[in-house]
This record gives C-alpha cells, structure tokens and sequence, in this order.
C-alpha cells in the first residue's frame, strides 16, 4: 500500500525511500564484514542485499495472496527463505555455512 501511495504523497515517497535504502544499507553492510571475516561467501554485497529483502518481502508480502503458493505456511515460508539465504552463503571451502552448523533459531 504504501509503495503505491508515494506518487500522490511526496513526503511519504521520501521518508520511504529513506528506510528502504537504510535496510538495504544494513543488510549490505552486514554481508560485507560476514564475507570479510570468512564466515559467509558473497560475490555482490549490494545485490545480494536486495535479494535478501525482497525474498522476506515474497514470504511475508505477496505469498499469501498468491493462489498459487496457497499451501504453503507462514513457518514454511519463513524456514525456505532462511535456509535459502544461509545455503546460498555458505563459504566455498565445505565448512559448515553461514549457520557454523547450528540450525537456524529465527526458522524454528
């Protein structure tokens, strides 16, 4: 609703556009220590960062008015969307991913 209300309120547009680059800032920023310190694997921060959000954006946002994603569950949308990201940067060198091996306490 209120990314198609920005075009009839410009101040809304802005403060936005403002949070919306902050989240995306954040989740960059995450990911470029987490590849720095070796323990996830990124080519492209900034794109990945995107991703990030927009995949919470499909489970939390438009899956539930999708009859075609009709059976699947809050919980099993929320356990994809973890396991994805956290398979997806998992380092190259075999070791145990993103989780260290440990399950993932926001996909329970």
């Amino acid at each position: 609703m209120l990314e198609r209300s920005i075009e009839d309120l410009p101040q809304l547009a802005q403060v936005f556009g403002d949070v919306r680059r902050e989240l995306f800032a954040r989740y960059e920023r995450w990911l470029r220590q987490r590849a720095k310190a070796g323990t996830i694997r990124v080519e492209d921060p900034e794109a990945v960062a995107h991703l990030i959000v927009e995949l919470c954006s499909w489970a939390a946002r438009r899956r539930p008015n999708d009859p075609h994603a009709a059976g699947i569950s809050d919980s099993a949308a929320r356990r994809a969307v973890c396991h994805f990201v956290a398979d997806a940067l998992a380092p190259a060198d075999g070791d145990n991913g993103a989780c260290g091996g440990q399950k993932l306490r926001s996909c329970t």
